[in-house]
C-alpha cells in the first residue's frame, strides 16, 4: 500500500513539475490604437457555428515598421489591441508570424452594432 500511495505522489509531483516547467510562457503583447493611426477599418463576417464578426484594422504606413518589430519580437505571444487602455474585442489571437503589412486583427464581436462601435471609436479624431 505505501508503494502505491508512493508512486501517486511521484507522479503528481511530476506533472506539477511538468505543469510549471514544461510549457512555454506566453506574454501578452498590448498594442494600444489611436485614431490617427488607423488607414482603414473593416468589418468581417466570420462563418463559425453562431455567426460573428471580427475588425480587419490596417494601419498607416507611418506605423508598418513599428508594430512589424513588435509582433516579430512577440511570435508566440498574445495580441491584445487597447485604446484608451481598454482591450478591443474579448479574443487574444496568438501572435504566428511578424506582421509586416499593418494588418491589425481586432477580436470576435456576436454582434455587429458592438464592432461598428469600436470602428467608430477608434477612427474618430477628436480635436
Amino acid at each position: 500500500m505505501a508503494r502505491k500511495v508512493l508512486v501517486s505522489i511521484s507522479f503528481f509531483f511530476c506533472l506539477l513539475v511538468y505543469q510549471s516547467f514544461g510549457q512555454p510562457t506566453v506574454d501578452t503583447l498590448f498594442f494600444e490604437i489611436e485614431p490617427e493611426m488607423v488607414q482603414q477599418a473593416e468589418i468581417e463576417e466570420l462563418n463559425l457555428e453562431n455567426t460573428q464578426y471580427s475588425i480587419d484594422l490596417t494601419l498607416k504606413e507611418a506605423y508598418h515598421s513599428k508594430y512589424k518589430k513588435l509582433t516579430g519580437n512577440n511570435v508566440g505571444n498574445f495580441l491584445a489591441i487597447t485604446y484608451k487602455g481598454e482591450i478591443l474585442g474579448g479574443n487574444l489571437p496568438t501572435i504566428q508570424v511578424e506582421i509586416s503589412n499593418g494588418k491589425v486583427p481586432i477580436g470576435r464581436f456576436d454582434k455587429k452594432e458592438d464592432a461598428k462601435k469600436v470602428i467608430q471609436q477608434i477612427t474618430s479624431v477628436k480635436k
